[in-house]
């Protein structure tokens, strides 16, 4: 809980906050417009000012031609009959070019002056033409073209004269290729009229190089260029075409880069993306011949001032928020000093001790609250008393259900299995039958009122792993399949074959629910059966939702019912169901498991023909390979053949890990590989390990006494010991959201989750050896498939339906006697029964070997007297740290066995020791000595009992 100062400072700070980020917003929004504003101002200025100087050259054209053609109006009164006479036409020409060559020779970029008369009514060659001779720079007379050589319609190269005289206005021609001079040229000509009379056209030719040089000249910002093109697409001058080029030469995608130019406002900013995907600012101007120019700049470029006044802005209100939070604390500290001391020795009250007096005086609020605290003391102390005692009455209670029944039950449990092993009479057979039945089921309530009680403590999490969804629903139809054989139900199985392989979420509490859900359809089903259905509900990002449903043909729930379905110790129509076992907290528990997913559960329900209880929840995706016939895909992964696997030479591995059990298993999990591993036992010997000689990969557990693993990797990448292509694996038993990014964090190339699975492993292998340490064996080199280690199904029989549902029928169970030709149970089957462990699972993470599993057992048998010794040690000196990594470690190996709920367990008590919560750690240790004693010796029995 917050202090009134922690308040209040917050309260202040965010102030202080929103008033300096709205401050900040605000001011940046204005800076942002005011540039923006500018730039656009920028590049409309830029524009202006370079189509200007452009223009220039065309305005000094026209005025030279307009000057000659004012004079030929002018000479025409001295020369009235210069139309029809021939020498008088001919000194009238003669005077114009003088004067069209004296002024072509001081305009910038002349290359052409020329007057040519109306070939209908003259010589198609009269006239006279002036070029330019660029070696010298000298003017020279040159024959014009002969009109009568091309058809009037020949645009291309009678074009200049037709189209002007046509028009009856002065005009710029289209840009053209002057062959005899080898330049680009641009001309500007004025139709010729004498009266009603067409005399011809008068015009001068500019070199396009001058318009290009302008052009290229242009500079806006660092890199902002020009480009000048004509309306209908051809570039006349671009930085990447400095000749130009047509438009059909262009690529398509330039193509429809300067297509969408003309369409563009002219006079306007616009911002596009040009031919390399960026933003660009572009402003377009007509020139006064019809071009156009557009001048262009980086977006980003442009903006490099708004991103330097941004984080000048930042910088400032930075220092203004600590600034305005140091004063603000100053401040708030003189005036909470006196509450902050009345809050600690009401802390102390809260704690109990209510020794220490309030000595504020004053009569303001302070002052009178501390009087009145002062004076309730006494009474807090009594309430508190109360309130302890009732708390000691429920953990005691609790308490007394862990110990004391679940001690005696076991111990019946326990003698009942030595009357079922000796006794020869069936109908002692029988009753023993009848005690275990009813034993599993007593442990199995008070185990759910235990859930219950975590759920209400909010000491239930969820802890997403990564899990295999076709192991999952195996595992339930397993749990499940004994209690509807027993009541000769049917059990259909659905599951989608595209749902993917591997997921991540909270296996045991997915497990869990919906284990719920199916001993509950076969409590309350006596005839008919089970349909148990996993179907692909879509998949979003990298999601799938998970369509679960338990459908029944039970007894059904009245509409009237549904609603209290959810409430704890809660069972409906009592009188109905008086001989149905239960605590009526079975539904509460999976309605509240589902909320903490993120999900609902959902009923549908017909009183007496059956109910189907479904929920969606939502998993992610960690493999997405689709689980095909999950039957097949638990078979496969069981049975783990070493055809199966990739065998791997030369290979040096090096494991650490304090455990021997878990040493045991990882050297027996390589040796599938054909890998024989160097194995240690700490972080010291690690490093010993690796100053001789150099690992491909190294296996580093996490948590282990003196120098963890974080600690020893620390150590080896400062002495420098690692080698350039050693990979670095954590192994750590810590599955939980961000231990990945923990480990990448740390140095870790990768890590790999325990208890180790075959899978993961063989990717890990895979992922960092050499290529050709690995061969794969062929499959003519394969010898015939074995037979399956481990079948978690054996002794079931299964038909397909049409539909694709798997059905498994159950004949009732047989009575147990001397009888029956082989009455000893498989060890499998004892050690899931009498010892409660899931074998299946626990044969799994020894690589589907039943042999090593069985070892594996009696290193957990046999390493129990040093475990539980060193646990009590550390309780005793009040060892936190010492404590969570041996309870680490048996969490760890409970979950290689395939105890599930000591895997529970161990994982809160693990918790609690991380959190330095030695009260919950001292109160719930003894059960976890219980459990843990219990535990050794079922297996111990069972192991005896096979001579194992």
């Amino acid at each position: 809980m917050r202090s009134v100062q922690t308040k209040i400072i917050i309260v202040i700070s965010a102030i202080i906050l929103v008033v300096v980020v709205s401050f900040l917003i605000t001011s940046t929004s204005s800076t942002n417009a005011i540039l923006t504003d500018d730039s656009d101002r920028i590049m409309l200025s830029a524009a202006d000012y370079y189509a200007n100087i452009i223009d220039d050259n065309f305005r000094s054209t026209e005025q030279s031609v307009g000057t000659i053609y004012n004079y030929a109006i002018k000479r025409s009164e001295t020369y009235s009959r210069f139309l029809s006479d021939e020498t008088e036409r001919g000194s009238y020409t003669y005077d114009v070019s003088e004067l069209g060559k004296s002024i072509a020779e001081k305009t910038r970029g002349a290359m052409a002056v020329y007057l040519r008369y109306d070939p209908e009514d003259h010589s198609a060659t009269n006239g006279f033409r002036y070029t330019i001779n660029l070696s010298d720079g000298s003017w020279q007379p040159s024959i014009p073209r002969d009109m009568s050589l091309y058809n009037k319609d020949d645009i291309e190269h009678v074009g200049w004269y037709y189209i002007p005289v046509e028009a009856g206005v002065p005009m710029w021609m289209a840009p053209y290729f002057n062959a005899d001079l080898g330049v680009n040229m641009i001309s500007y000509i004025i139709p010729y009229y004498y009266g009603d009379h067409t005399v011809g056209i008068i015009g001068m030719d500019i070199s396009l190089d001058l318009l290009k040089e302008a052009a290229a000249g242009v500079r806006v910002y660092k890199s902002g260029c020009a480009f000048m093109m004509e309306t209908d697409g051809n570039i006349i001058y671009h930085k990447d075409y400095p000749d130009g080029i047509s438009f059909d030469k262009l690529s398509d995608e330039e193509q429809e880069y300067f297509r969408n130019i003309p369409d563009m406002g002219i006079d306007t900013v616009s911002v596009i993306k040009n031919r390399r995907g960026e933003d660009e600012k572009v402003v377009l101007k007509i020139l006064k011949n019809g071009m156009i120019l557009g001048i262009y700049a980086p977006l980003n470029e442009i903006n490099k001032p708004q991103e330097v006044l941004l984080t000048q802005q930042l910088t400032v209100s930075f220092i203004i928020l600590i600034l305005a939070v140091l004063s603000g604390l100053i401040f708030i500290r003189s005036i909470t000093k006196p509450l902050k001391k009345m809050t600690a020795v009401a802390e102390q009250y809260a704690l109990g001790n209510f020794e220490e007096e309030i000595s504020i005086q004053g009569n303001d609020e302070v002052g009178i609250l501390s009087h009145s605290l002062q004076t309730m003391s006494t009474s807090l102390k009594k309430q508190i008393e109360i309130a302890d005692r009732a708390n000691r009455a429920k953990s005691e209670f609790l308490a007394s259900m862990s110990h004391e029944i679940r001690t005696p039950i076991n111990a019946v449990l326990g003698m009942n299995e030595m009357i079922m092993r000796e006794a020869k009479q069936d109908e002692i057979l029988d009753y023993s039958h009848n005690i275990e039945d009813s034993g599993r089921n007593l442990l199995s309530l008070i185990n759910t009122i235990l859930d219950f009680s975590k759920i209400e403590d909010g000491k239930m999490e969820i802890i997403p792993v990564s899990y295999d969804l076709a192991s999952l629903v195996n595992s339930l139809v397993n749990s499940v399949s004994e209690r509807a054989k027993a009541k000769g139900l049917s059990l259909a199985v659905n599951v989608d074959e595209t749902l993917p392989c591997m997921l991540m979420g909270d296996d045991m509490r997915v497990s869990q629910v919906i284990m719920n859900l199916l001993t509950n359809a076969v409590k309350y089903t006596k005839t008919g059966g089970i349909t148990f259905s996993v179907r692909n509900g879509g998949r979003k990002d990298n999601t799938v939702t998970l369509d679960v449903s338990v459908k029944d043909t039970g007894i059904g729930i009245k509409e009237e019912d549904l609603q209290k379905l959810g409430v704890a110790f809660e069972r409906l129509e009592e009188k109905r169901n008086k001989n149905i076992e239960g605590t009526g907290l079975g539904i509460s528990i999976v309605t509240r498991l589902l909320a903490m997913m993120g999900s609902e559960l959902k009923i549908e329900s017909i009183y007496g023909k059956g109910s189907t209880f479904s929920f969606s929840l939502v998993q992610q995706i960690d493999d997405e390979r689709p689980i095909g016939d999950y039957e097949e895909r638990v078979r496969l992964n069981s049975r783990h053949s070493p055809d199966e696997l990739p065998q791997i030479k030369n290979a040096k591995i090096l494991v650490v890990d304090d455990f021997a059990m878990n040493l045991k298993v990882a050297e027996h999990l390589l040796k599938l590989f054909g890998i024989k591993p160097d194995l240690v036992t700490s972080g010291q010997e690690a490093v010993q390990a690796i100053s001789k000689k150099t690992y491909h990969i190294v296996f580093l557990d996490h948590m282990m006494p003196g120098m963890d693993g974080i600690e020893t990797l620390g150590v080896l990448r400062e002495k420098q010991m690692i080698g350039h292509y050693t990979k670095m694996v954590a192994l750590t038993a810590n599955a939980v959201v961000g231990a990945k990014d923990l480990y990448l964090s740390s140095g870790f190339d990768d890590y790999l989750s325990k208890p180790i699975e075959v899978k993961a492993l063989e990717n890990i292998l895979v992922k960092y050896l050499p290529k050709d340490y690995i061969s794969y064996k062929s499959e003519q080199d394969k010898e015939p498939e074995p037979a399956p280690i481990y079948n978690g199904n054996a002794g079931l029989t299964s038909e397909t339906l049409d539909n694709g549902s798997v059905v498994l029928e159950f004949a009732p169970r047989k009575k147990s006697g001397a009888k029956q030709s082989d009455p000893k149970l498989p060890v499998e089957e004892a050690l899931r029964e009498k010892a409660g462990l899931n074998v299946q699972d626990g044969i799994g993470y020894c690589g589907g070997h039943l042999s090593l599993y069985i070892d594996i057992l009696a290193d957990y048998v046999h390493s129990y007297t040093a475990k539980s010794a060193e646990l009590e040690k550390h309780l005793r000196n009040n060892d936190a740290e010492n404590y969570r990594i041996v309870i680490h470690a048996l969490k760890s190996s409970s979950k290689t066995i395939g105890s599930a709920e000591l895997f529970t367990k161990a994982k809160e008590l693990e918790d609690a020791s991380k959190n330095g919560d030695l009260a919950f750690v001292t109160a719930n240790h003894g059960q976890f000595a219980e459990m843990y004693r219990n535990a050794v010796n079922n297996i111990q029995t069972v192991l005896k009992e096979y001579n194992m």
